[in-house]
């Protein structure tokens, strides 16, 4: 059930279950548990009485109390501690029972916070108690009002004054909550009802104003927002769902203002939709602390991963610099016979390789260039004059992100490589040199060999071991549970340079794996399979020709992939012509073709269509070969074939 409609209130909510487990909490209600939403709803296993203690046992939301839970408990005025910190707190709580549509019992609890109320009560009565001949004209103005009353006339004059007493008194506890109230009808014009802060938050004062004006949206935005008044008007589909179609945020010409955008139907008596209510929210403060915790949360993990990935993380820096200085010369050489797909391969495994290694800037401007360069690679057109200049632009900013990552992190990079003992670091062109000169010494085969395979090679999970995070990253976004990669046959050692391009391009496997593959806890279960998801690296040597192969098979147990609808999706993208003359293999191989993607909307972690592409384009390049393996609700098997380039290379990188 969806309780969004309490986000707005000032008062806080707890929906909590049988058992008295919240199910749901506004910011407010989290604000008095000095805690946050995600803490308290994460599990939906949380008591509201290990939370908060009230001091009338008998209601429902302590351990035993039972008020209020076959009936609705009215606002009663009582203590309350906050069990983090024992801080104590004068509130007004009630109790409504109800059920969500799927019959499940539910409690709403409200929580308003009348402490300093009290105080301020305290403070005037004691002034009010001191002044007696205050009280007593009160006590005659009541007399006088009581007199009037008893005339019709009088008393309708005087509901009259109250009434437009309490609409002031409303109008001032709006305009207090520093929000933007303003209501607008079908054709999209605002009302005389807005609060004050309109002025502050949307920037104008919205009276006899069009909406998409408040708004300050663009041309092509007004007519989408006109298609969308439309809609919503005649009720084509349910409120809650049009308004998911709404603009979410404002933008403010102080570019570092937030400001979100929630809606609320105002219906008739006959259910027809009368007019909408936008609610504007100041969420600056939020915002920059979410990205500012973000920001700390993606360091923490860089650091760990510079310390666990050394190696590693050294190659990815190098190759993200080689890459962008590649594509700002393909740019800057380019006279309009662009190879948009290549470019965009290459900005989306840096994009993939940036957030592997929790680069969070370069991930960003990465993403940006793709946004850029998406119309060019979909109209399948060579990029205009102020296309290309904005490119290079882009690239010069993803540039710009490189060196400040490395300007921002040079302490921590430099101090990695101190430490209590003195340690002497060779590179592996040297290691190899010396191999080789052991071998021109007459030192025997196997024991040079067996040098090269201990200090030089290495093994199959130390080359993948880092995309664990990758891994987790997405299945955090998306709420599914993944255990650790699982690597077998671990002992495959092979010289890593060769095979730079092909790991690089593996980010794109282990993310599909989460993000098409693992379904949540929920499907998991229902499909009879534990809720973690699992993930199997093996590799194998494997003779073949007279030649050794290197087998890297990854393995999933998620929902396999569907033929069917991979069929459907061909069929729509190319024609029933094309995809009826293809087999099941044929067909399951497409998710390798470059623009292709089973999702018909961009997401964060796929649906551009270049992922697999990349990892065939590398496997190729090394004369490989890369095939999918899927058993519909049970796995997919994506194995790898490569040629075993370590005995050949080794003396081309040592000479």
């Amino acid at each position: 059930m969806d309780y969004s409609f309490f986000d707005s209130l000032i008062d806080g909510v707890f929906v909590i279950d049988q058992e008295k487990n919240i199910v749901y909490c506004n910011d407010a209600a989290a604000t008095l548990a000095h805690s946050s939403v995600r803490r308290l709803t994460k599990s939906q296993s949380v008591k509201v009485y290990d939370v908060i203690n009230v001091s009338q046992a008998d209601y429902f939301v302590t351990k035993e109390g039972t008020n209020g839970q076959d009936s609705p408990a009215p606002v009663q005025e009582m203590d309350m501690m906050v069990l983090k910190d024992d801080s104590s707190l004068k509130v007004q709580l009630s109790i409504q029972p109800f059920q969500d549509p799927k019959g499940n019992p539910r409690w709403t609890v409200m929580i308003h916070d009348v402490t300093l109320e009290e105080r301020l009560h305290t403070k005037y009565q004691g002034e009010l108690e001191q002044k007696e001949d205050m009280i007593a004209e009160l006590k005659d103005a009541r007399e006088q009002l009581e007199q009037y009353s008893k005339n019709l006339e009088q008393m309708v004059e005087e509901r009259t004054k109250q009434v437009k007493k309490a609409n002031k008194m409303l109008q001032a506890i709006m305009n207090s909550l520093g929000q933007g109230f303003l209501v607008f009808d079908s054709t999209g014009m605002c009302g005389d009802i807005y609060t004050e802060a309109c002025k502050e938050v949307l920037e104008s004062t919205p009276k006899d104003q069009n909406i998409a004006d408040v708004l300050g949206l663009k041309e092509g935005e007004k007519e989408q927002f006109q298609q969308w008044q439309t809609a919503t008007f005649s009720q084509a589909l349910p409120f809650d769902s049009m308004k998911e179609l709404a603009p979410k945020e404002y933008h403010h010409s102080e570019a570092d203002r937030f400001i979100t955008l929630d809606y609320f139907p105002i219906f008739t008596e006959d259910d027809q939709l009368e007019n909408v209510v936008l609610v504007a929210t100041d969420k600056t403060v939020e915002h920059q602390a979410a990205i500012a915790l973000e920001k700390e949360q993606e360091f923490v993990k860089m650091v760990t991963k510079l310390i666990r990935n050394k190696n590693q993380f050294s190659e990815f820096l190098g190759a993200t610099k080689e890459n962008i200085f590649a594509i700002q010369g393909i740019l800057q050489k380019s006279s309009g016979d662009l190879d948009p797909d290549f470019l965009f391969r290459a900005l989306h495994t840096l994009e993939g390789e940036a957030a592997a290694f929790h680069a969070w800037k370069i991930r960003q401007r990465s993403r940006e260039f793709q946004t850029l360069l998406e119309p060019i690679r979909r109209d399948e057109r060579p990029p205009s004059s102020e296309e290309l200049s904005e490119m290079l632009e882009s690239c010069g900013t993803l540039r710009s992100s490189y060196y400040e990552f490395i300007k921002d992190n040079q302490d921590i990079f430099d101090l990695v490589s101190l430490g209590d003992e003195r340690k002497i670091e060779l590179s592996a062109k040297d290691l190899l040199s010396f191999a080789n000169s052991l071998t021109a010494a007459g030192v025997h085969h196997e024991i040079v060999e067996d040098f090269k395979a201990e200090f030089i090679f290495q093994d199959v999970p130390s080359l993948l071991h880092h995309y664990n995070d990758a891994v987790q990253q997405v299945a955090e976004r998306q709420e599914k549970k993944v255990k650790p990669i699982m690597f077998e046959n671990s002992g495959v050692r092979v010289l890593p340079e060769p095979y730079q391009k092909v790991v690089a391009s593996l980010v794109h496997v282990f993310r599909n794996s989460v993000d098409h593959g693992i379904e949540s806890p929920s499907e998991r279960a229902a499909a009879g399979k534990d809720e973690f998801g699992h993930i199997t690296v093996s590799s194998s040597f494997v003779e073949q020709g007279g030649q050794r192969r290197v087998h890297v098979v990854i393995r999933d147990d998620g929902k396999g992939i569907d033929i069917d609808k991979l069929r459907d999706k061909i069929t729509g993208d190319k024609g029933p012509e094309f995809a009826a003359g293809l087999t099941d293999n044929q067909i399951m191989l497409s998710i390798f073709e470059a623009g292709f993607s089973s999702r018909d909307q961009v997401g964060e972690f796929s649906g551009r269509g270049v992922g697999m592409d990349a990892v065939k384009a590398a496997v190729e390049d090394l004369g490989g070969v890369v095939r999918v393996d899927s058993t519909l609700g049970k796995e997919t098997i994506i194995t790898i074939d490569l040629p075993d380039l370590s005995r050949e290379t080794a003396s081309i990188v040592a000479a």
